[in-house]
This record gives C-alpha cells, structure tokens and sequence, in this order.
C-alpha cells in the first residue's frame, strides 16, 4: 500500500512538474515576441526642416506638454500606449522615449501627439483597429481653437507626427519623428505713425477661421467634410482696449487658428475696432485685393502688418508674410 501511495505521488509529482513548465514557456514566447528595442526621439520642428531666418521660433508653451506615443501594426493592432505629463513648466521642445518589446519582422507605425486635451482628446483608452491617420477635430462651437496666445499656458498646443517603419533590427533601432502644430500661427503687429496713442478694442476677422481639421498631417490639403469656416473678432481683456502707442507695437494680437482650407482673397479681411479712431473700421484684404485662393496650413505662422498713419486722413497699410513656424508673413493694404 505504501508503495501504491509513494508511486501515485511521484506520478503526480512529475504531472505537475510538467504544467508549470508549460505555462512557463508560454510566457516566455509571448516576452519574447518582440525582440526589438526602439531609442524614439521626437521634436517640434518646422514643415521645410529649414532653421534660419524664414522661420520663426517657439515660445513657451507652444511645445509639448504632454506626450502619448502610440505604436500599431499593419493591422492597426495597438502594441504600446504610452503617456507621459510629468514634463517642465512651460513643456519641452524635444523628447526621447525607449520602447522595449516590439516585433522586429512587420510593418509598424508610430503616432506621436502631443497636448491631446487641447483639442479635446483622450488617447488612454484607444481600441485596436481604428486608423489613427484619419483622426478628425470637429470643433462646432469653438470650445478649443481659435484661441489667444494667453490662453494656451494651462493644455498648450496640439502637436503631432507620425512615421512609418517597414521593420525593425533585432537590438536597438534608432528613430527620430519631427512634428508639428496641427493649428495655425497668428500675429498682428501695429506700426503707430500718429503722434498719439489710441486705443483697439477687437480685431476683427473675416471668414477664414475653421472649426476643425485633421489631427495628423495629411498627404493632400484639405479639410474634414463637415468643417465650415466663420468670422471672428478677438477682443481686449481690458475694458477700455490695447493702447497702441506711437510707433511698433509687436504682437499686439496674437491667435492660433485651424487650418484654413482653400479659400478666397475676400473672405482674409481685417478690421480694427477703436473709440478713438472709428475709421479703422474699414475692412481691409490681408492679401491684397484679387489675389486668388489661399490656403493656410498648419504649422505656420502668419505675420500681419498694419502702419497706421493718420495725418490728413485715416491711412492704413498692411503687410504680410507667412513662415514655416519652427512659422507665415503679409503686407495689407491701406486702411483709407
């Protein structure tokens, strides 16, 4: 009978000694699928890649400040999601991440996007299957963009890349993703030739503010079906407006938009709403008059200049330019 027991305990011995060495196996193959390690390196950069003087430089809070990496395969399987909003006040320009575990033998994307919530997303919870490169904002009632450049310090900007790698080495791989601002850069500068001050209260804008556009860059320009575009008027948090003292007045207004779509000269109007100098209620083309369509794209930066001179009569002109935004800039007719 002893025998009998001790035989039936070493059976059941050798049993289970064989189903934890089972599972233990299987979870080494499923840790070791992924065989590849990815050093990601990811910055704000401008759309041409140039840095010199046809680029215009962040300010703070115009990078990240907060960032998700989200890693797919071809069959848009989410294979990381990773999420960090520990970053320094006023954010970071550049990152680095390292991504263990990733297949080395398929094709797999990399999506970068940085501050989701200023747009109003939540990434954490994202199911496989959906195809990240279509991502639409669909901003209606203006709850996220157009905003002022005082009203960016608390969610930032969006900001996002994407890259595409055929396949990866077995080791550590090395990649580096430049991205940039899915929104538009503002600013109006006013040259005071008057030997006073006065005062603005709104600038208004014509009908080239958007409510929406597409989270990540697209191969060809356009826009979500059901984006329209409005006007706008910025108005002063000061009751009684900005003075414009005598002579340049940099930033004095400065926004960040949606990207415009194609549309015409007319509908990029300019019109400054000022107590004391009522004349300047004239809308003016920030174009130029008969200048076709235009259509301004996501990370730049639109500059506008406006020279005021009002000695005999009410002369205003503007000026433009448009850069890449690390950048745009424009001359605007007179205001007469």
């Amino acid at each position: 009978m002893r025998r009998l027991e001790r035989y039936l305990g070493i059976v059941l011995l050798v049993l289970l000694t064989g189903m934890v060495c089972s599972c233990g196996k299987e979870r080494t193959i499923e840790r070791n699928q992924g065989k590849a390690v990815v050093d990601l390196t990811f910055y704000t950069r401008n759309t041409s890649d140039n840095q010199d003087e046809s680029t215009a430089p962040l300010e703070d809070n115009e990078n990240f400040k907060t960032i998700r990496v989200i890693v797919t395969n071809q069959n848009n399987d989410i294979l990381a999601n990773i999420y960090d909003n520990n970053l320094p006040e006023g954010g970071v320009s550049e990152y680095t991440l390292r991504i263990v575990g990733l297949p080395a033998d398929e094709m797999l994307n990399f999506y970068v996007i940085g501050n989701e919530a200023s747009v109003g997303k939540d990434f954490s919870d994202l199911s496989s299957g959906l195809t990240l490169l279509d991502t639409e904002i669909i901003d209606s009632e203006k709850k996220y963009f157009p905003k002022m450049r005082s009203q960016i310090s608390s969610l930032g900007l969006p900001i996002t890349g994407v890259m595409q790698v055929q396949s990866l080495q077995d080791g550590v791989n090395t990649l580096n993703i430049g991205c940039t601002h899915s929104v538009v850069k503002v600013v109006l500068n006013v040259n005071n030739l008057m030997n006073e001050s006065f005062w603005v209260t709104q600038a208004n804008f014509g009908k080239f503010i958007t409510d929406g556009t597409y989270l990540f860059a697209q191969e060809s320009l356009g826009l979500p079906e059901h984006v329209t575009s409005n006007s706008y008027s910025f108005s002063s948090t000061n009751d009684t407006g900005l003075e414009i003292k005598t002579g340049e007045n940099n930033a004095v207004f400065v926004f960040y938009i949606y990207e415009t779509g194609l549309i015409p000269y007319e509908n990029y109007s300019l019109s400054l709403t000022s107590a004391t100098v009522p004349e300047l209620e004239g809308k003016k083309y920030i174009f130029g008059e008969s200048a076709g369509e235009k259509f301004l794209t996501r990370n730049q930066q639109l500059n506008i200049n406006a020279t005021i001179d009002i000695q005999k009569e009410v002369s205003v002109k503007i000026t433009y330019n448009v850069k890449d935004w690390t950048t745009a800039s424009i001359e605007i007719p007179s205001f007469n």
